[in-house]
């Protein structure tokens, strides 16, 4: 059932440096582990006001007692939307980071504990320059890899594409490269929120879309693992639905990356990973962006597919989980 269906042969990054632990994960979600290669690691959570934007927070995973001067390279995780650091605070252990390896990750403007307002933004520059100033700021020139989730994905993309972050190597979980169809169908939503993401009244109207509920279990489109969604469920910072103006950027950030003279530009090895039951972004959307890539980029692309996965493929059940991080483990090792 957690079968992976590999479009692309798999290739060796080779980024700089030594290479990661090549002994299996144990899959535990805790701060630390007893690989010889990837000792007990901490968190350090900050804030920065990048330029004239909200003060946004953000974290470092580092071995125990270590700054990031020691470190030599890094793993830059993006997370999606309504998303925050402390939920993905198991993956550098279970990434077995070797210990001159940081990882760092924020909570997006307008999400969780950073500032700005909630649900909305003008465009998805905001969002790169955000990402750029904190990459900057941690990894300085030292080389590192980029895993964007969901809307994560749409960002990393949308801030290579500009040129604002230079990362060894992508691996995209999920990306938010095509809206679904519901709860308003896209040839009516994509008109209707450039109309009203125009007017100063109601481009800071919800949509209604995307906003946080306690729904049951049963039928939820996030994962097929009850505890997972349970705690995705207890969220300290639940966030309302998309704003008509995000809904609009969304849709320019999504024709950005697909432009040819954007995709021509863009040269850094990928990984795209998707599950079989995604519901919350459109998978045709992800497909479209690959084949475009393929005519426009020379860039390698691998395509891989969970079979029986959802949206929250870091979120999931343990076989899918664990198959999704070992191929973010063997494709940047």
């Amino acid at each position: 059932m957690d079968c992976v269906q590999t479009i692309r042969v798999k290739w060796r990054l080779g980024w700089p440096g030594s290479r990661m632990s090549n002994k299996e994960s144990n899959h535990s979600v805790q701060q630390s582990g007893s690989d010889a290669a990837a000792g007990p690691r901490a968190w350090q959570i900050n804030r920065m006001t990048p330029g004239k934007g909200p003060t946004l927070r953000y974290g470092v995973s580092l071995p125990s007692g270590a700054t990031t001067s020691h470190m030599t390279r890094f793993v830059v995780f993006m997370n999606g939307r309504t998303e925050w650091i402390e939920k993905y605070a198991h993956i550098p252990s279970d990434l077995r980071l070797e210990d001159d390896i940081g990882f760092v990750t924020w909570d997006h403007r307008g999400q969780g504990a950073s500032g700005g307002e909630r649900a909305y933004i003008e465009n998805y520059g905001q969002y790169t320059e955000d990402a750029h100033r904190i990459t900057h700021k941690i990894c300085k020139e030292k080389p590192y890899i980029v895993i964007g989730h969901s809307m994560g994905g749409l960002i990393a993309l949308h801030a290579a594409m500009q040129g604002l972050i230079k990362p060894a190597a992508m691996v995209l979980s999920s990306p938010l490269l095509g809206l679904p169809e519901r709860p308003v169908p896209k040839i009516v939503a994509r008109p209707l929120s450039k109309i009203l993401s125009q007017i100063p009244a109601t481009k800071r109207l919800s949509s209604g879309a995307g906003a946080f509920t306690k729904s049951p279990f049963e039928g939820n489109a996030l994962t097929s693992d009850h505890d997972r969604y349970e705690l995705i469920k207890a969220t300290p910072y639940p966030l309302g639905g998309v704003k008509f103006g995000w809904v609009n950027a969304t849709f320019e950030a999504i024709d950005f990356v697909n432009q040819p003279k954007n995709l021509e530009r863009f040269q850094i090895p990928t990984l795209v990973l998707t599950g079989s039951d995604e519901r919350v972004v459109d998978p045709n959307g992800t497909q479209a962006w690959i084949q475009n890539a393929a005519r426009h980029s020379k860039a390698r692309i691998e395509f891989d597919v969970i079979h029986g996965a959802r949206h929250e493929l870091f979120s999931e059940t343990p076989a899918f989980y664990h198959k999704a991080i070992d191929l973010v483990r063997q494709f940047i090792d």
